[in-house]
């Protein structure tokens, strides 16, 4: 199979409802994603690519991605400065952190540290030389947006 090149895709989510529920969409407006965050320990994630659990065990530091029959697909490392680092079953891995003091914009790399995707504000956008597959997208516009509602406070004297 042979990827052709694309355009960067940007994906960008709404908070339709007061609930902890978020809709991701491309940049057609067309729905890619739902996610449902239940409590700060567990999410579900609905895409046309599978339905995915998202939960943190209990006084764990670490976060799992399941398949709804259970099957482990990632999990999330929390690592030094807040970094996280996901890995999935594959071997493929992935860093997430800030990239400022704020927290305002976040950054999805390869571990070598090269750039795959910038998070600013509701957005993602995900780079142009890479070529990302729809369900992969959708899942870290869902993974994003569960890790920056649920992260620490920077200045946990204040929260």
């Amino acid at each position: 199979m042979q990827l052709t090149p694309q355009h960067r895709q940007v994906l960008h989510w709404v908070r339709p409802t007061v609930a902890q529920r978020y809709e991701i969409y491309s940049e057609l407006e067309l729905p890619r994603a739902v996610l449902t965050i239940n409590s700060p320990d567990q999410a579900l994630l609905e895409t046309r690519f599978g339905t995915y659990t998202i939960q943190r065990p209990a006084s764990s530091a670490s976060v799992l991605i399941t398949e709804m029959d259970g099957s482990l697909i990632a999990d999330i490392q929390m690592g030094w400065w807040r970094r996280r680092r996901l890995r999935f079953n594959d071997g493929r891995e992935f860093q997430f952190n800030s990239l400022n003091l704020l927290r305002s914009r976040w950054l999805w790399s390869t571990e070598s540290g090269e750039p795959r995707a910038v998070v600013q504000n509701d957005r993602i956008f995900f780079s142009p030389d890479w070529p990302i597959r729809e369900g992969l997208s959708s899942l870290l516009a869902g993974l994003t947006v569960y890790l920056i509602v649920n992260r620490p406070s920077a200045f946990p004297f204040f929260s």
